[in-house]
């Protein structure tokens, strides 16, 4: 099971599984949000050994039970979420029209709004749908509680490498990581030859994939707000050490 918080890279780690000796992507995809436990049951049975799906599952306790009895294994990707709202605000706004906030962001006056919008959250009574938008430190929050759980959380900022802004050494360890999740066995030339094709501008949810991009799009004002909702967030996560930032 290849999941992800949305736009923390879910496909990068989708394109590293799919590199793998032996291993195929079913095109199956499950999404917490949109999907009852019981339609999550139906599609998660059609995985056999040696392939994967994949898909956005925040915790949740009886999924958790599924996966522990399919005996499925389970690894999430996560990124600094500062990256994470800057690649949101572009996916809903600009890429991905039937999105259910695509319109309440198209309407809003400008990319500055947008950006805090994706930080502090929607109402739903803004969507088309009745599904709103948590904020930032909810969404992670709601995923993050899968580590306790046989979980394995990989890092985008690890696995992305030297094309997204990363290192190949850090790349490395973070592909040897999940294969040894996996229960393989590659030796180093396999590994790097893995990470030299990880980076895939053709994902049709690719905008940058960059490490830091964020820093391109934040105002004092949108710093402020997300310090003030996620500042602790980020410390935990290790992407920062304060709220000096």
């Amino acid at each position: 099971m290849a999941n992800g918080i949305p736009k923390a890279g879910t496909h990068l780690l989708m394109r590293c599984l799919s590199l793998l000796p032996e291993m195929k992507e079913t095109g199956l995809q499950v999404n917490g949000y949109k999907m009852t436990v019981n339609q999550i049951n139906k599609t998660m049975r059609w995985v056999r050994g040696g392939s994967f799906l994949w898909g956005h599952l925040p915790f949740d306790t009886a999924v958790a039970e599924l996966l522990h009895s399919l005996d499925m294994k389970h690894i999430l990707i996560i990124r600094d979420p500062r990256d994470v709202v800057v690649s949101h605000f572009n996916y809903v706004t600009y890429k991905y029209v039937p999105h259910h906030l695509h319109k309440y962001y198209r309407a809003l006056g400008n990319d500055f709004e947008r950006l805090m919008a994706s930080i502090k959250g929607v109402d739903a009574r803004f969507s088309r749908t009745d599904q709103g938008l948590p904020n930032i430190s909810q969404r992670f929050k709601s995923f993050l509680k899968w580590k306790d759980h046989s979980c394995l959380i990989v890092r985008f900022e690890n696995l992305v490498g030297d094309s997204g802004g990363g290192k190949s050494s850090l790349q490395f360890q973070e592909i040897n990581r999940i294969v040894e999740w996996m229960g393989m066995d590659l030796d180093d030339e396999s590994v790097h030859r893995i990470g030299q094709q990880i980076y895939n501008r053709k994902s049709n949810t690719f905008r940058k994939g960059t490490v830091g991009d964020w820093r391109n799009h934040f105002t004092e004002a949108h710093k402020d707000a997300f310090k003030e909702l996620a500042g602790d967030l980020l410390i935990e996560l290790e992407y920062e050490v304060d709220c000096n930032w």
